[in-house]
């Protein structure tokens, strides 16, 4: 109930310290200096070279996932051709440790404030009314990944903060509700209604290196 209050307090004192400035939309939501931002880039020659391993297949065999050997990024990248992707472009990259940074200057392990002061109000995922339309705003929603342990199950409840420029890229911070911290950061392109982390995560066994069970 007291982290339900404090994020309510904290996201309206945070819309009201920051205004309305710039951009439409989020003028930047890209990683790593806009890293493969046209998304033209083909991936495999990528991976080859920066010590990625092969990990496995997702979405009706459409796509494969790729981890980093320190285990700090994940990519997903098609394998075939499901329009607009071809294969061997990026459908999504998992940013899983710190020192691997958003355009904007935020990685994992920074809080929730400091999230919303540099990208932007946030509302309600049903308040598309404004985020759709006001500059520099994302939305939110709350989830609970369930883990078992020993027999006893454990719930891990998240925020899921989500910004977007006009060109359907997507950027999604995952922040633990009771650190306040960002644990893990989602950047993608194309797919607008492709926000739930649960479906990725969970498929390509990614829980495990956020909540570290």
């Amino acid at each position: 109930m007291m982290i339900k209050k404090w994020i309510r307090a904290t996201l309206t004192a945070l819309c009201v310290m920051i205004g309305t400035t710039v951009f439409a939309y989020s003028d930047d939501v890209g990683i790593m200096d806009r890293f493969n931002y046209d998304n033209s880039m083909y991936m495999y020659d990528y991976l080859n070279s920066n010590d990625y391993r092969f990990v496995n297949h997702f979405k009706a065999g459409t796509r494969d996932g790729y981890m980093k050997n320190d285990n700090s990024m994940f990519m997903v990248l098609a394998n075939k051709s499901d329009y607009p992707i071809q294969p061997g472009q990026m459908d999504s990259v998992i940013i899983l440790k710190p020192g691997i940074f958003t355009d904007k200057g935020i990685q994992v392990g920074d809080t929730l404030q400091k999230l919303i002061n540099t990208y932007g109000k946030v509302y309600e995922r049903a308040r598309s009314d404004i985020y759709n339309n006001d500059l520099n705003t994302g939305y939110y929603y709350k989830e609970v990944y369930s883990y078992l342990v020993r027999g006893k199950i454990h719930g891990f409840k998240y925020y899921s903060i989500i910004y977007f420029d006009r060109e359907q890229r997507q950027i999604q911070f995952l922040v633990n509700q009771s650190s306040r911290e960002i644990v893990a950061i989602r950047y993608w392109r194309y797919n607008p209604y492709d926000i739930n982390p649960s479906g990725v995560i969970g498929s390509y066994g990614l829980w495990r290196y956020i909540v570290n069970y």
